[in-house]
């Protein structure tokens, strides 16, 4: 990295020539992928972008409160949280004897850190449709290629998901134990342009993808960090986990039951991009958190709904993206849970004597 007219700029560019912005390394983005088998129809890349400075610390502490009230002291600290293994009540520390329904009251709360701490959380997925180029590549090259391809999905979204944030830059913390991690650090620096025209390389990326690259605001490499060890890396397993069940279209009860915890206690909700139509490989977005201002609220409120600048964020990503907010029962599916939203927020309104916020 090289400083531009030194004397008198202090624009910054990276190997690959391309000017960097952002001269404040305050976000870190912790992701975490699910759908990697051969078996899975969708692979998923999701992560949460945090803010170091104002967020990092209040979300770390809550975490450990719930390493300590969930996790058995024999796997304390040597076993962090897996939603896998909460959700099918597996593994060393969830299954066996351990309840089933209080590791399923663990993911719920471990879920809910996200409403409750405005965490902007961005996503990318990858269909693996039979028509795609990709399936034409062997079998082992198969799963990093489709892996490959909701990475730069993910990458995409959060550089634009950055935007909100334009004196800011932020890195990308992933787990060093992931299956595909080497190919991914690989496919990091081509998003960068380091390797010359991305296209080149991702041929099946759409020009509105391209347009958010090569990164500017997301710098330096992918960083690993083994999951046990880095507590925020179980929060962005457990959105990957949830996400990927939610784009592979389950609607069984648990599944429904997450989602009303990762959407029913913040909403709106905003979705970046809107999806794309059916039959297309890929889709991606982000989801923007603004905590309700209504009374009967308090327990969401009592987050440091001032630590961080998301409503400038959701602000400037509708204006950039020219996205129209979704509320958070486009989610669910259930007929009768969206019931519950709309009655929820009727007695909020009430409650409160006034209507839902005004979105800005």
């Amino acid at each position: 990295m090289v400083i531009k007219n030194s004397r008198f700029c202090s624009q910054l560019s990276s190997l690959s020539g391309v000017e960097l912005e952002g001269d404040r390394l305050v976000r870190q983005i912790y992701a975490d992928e699910s759908g990697v088998s051969p078996n899975d129809d969708v692979v998923l890349v999701a992560g949460i972008v945090i803010n170091a400075d104002k967020q990092w610390r209040f979300v770390a502490d809550y975490v450990a409160q719930l390493t300590e009230e969930y996790i058995p002291p024999a796997f304390r600290w040597k076993r962090g949280f897996h939603a896998k293994d909460m959700f099918h009540h597996t593994g060393s520390v969830f299954g066996g004897q351990y309840p089933r329904e209080r590791a399923f009251e663990a993911l719920k709360k471990l879920v809910f850190s996200i409403p409750k701490f405005e965490i902007p959380v961005v996503w990318g997925c990858a269909r693996k449709i039979e028509r795609s180029q990709i399936n034409k590549l062997k079998s082992k090259h198969r799963s990093k290629a489709w892996h490959s391809y909701a990475f730069a999905m993910f990458v995409a979204e959060a550089e634009c998901t950055m935007k909100a944030f334009p004196d800011e830059s932020a890195q990308i913390f992933a787990e060093s134990h992931q299956s595909h991690f080497k190919s991914l650090k690989q496919v990091h620096k081509i998003l960068q342009g380091k390797f010359g025209p991305i296209e080149q390389y991702l041929p099946e990326l759409a020009p509105e993808v391209l347009a958010h690259l090569p990164t500017r605001q997301i710098q330096d490499c992918v960083a690993e960090q083994a999951k046990d060890d880095a507590i925020l890396l179980q929060v962005a397993d457990a959105c990957a986990f949830l996400l990927h069940r939610w784009a592979s279209g389950k609607t069984d009860w648990h599944t429904q039951e997450l989602l009303k915890e990762f959407t029913a206690h913040s909403p709106p909700i905003l979705d970046v991009l809107k999806p794309l139509p059916e039959g297309q490989l890929f889709r991606h977005g982000t989801f923007i958190f603004r905590v309700p201002t209504c009374a009967s609220e308090s327990a969401v409120a009592k987050s440091p709904t001032t630590m961080d600048t998301n409503q400038e964020a959701l602000k400037a990503v509708e204006k950039i993206t020219g996205s129209d907010p979704v509320k958070g029962e486009d989610l669910v599916q259930s007929e009768e849970l969206k019931q519950k939203f709309r009655e929820a927020k009727e007695r909020l309104e009430s409650e409160s004597g006034s209507a839902e916020p005004e979105r800005e």
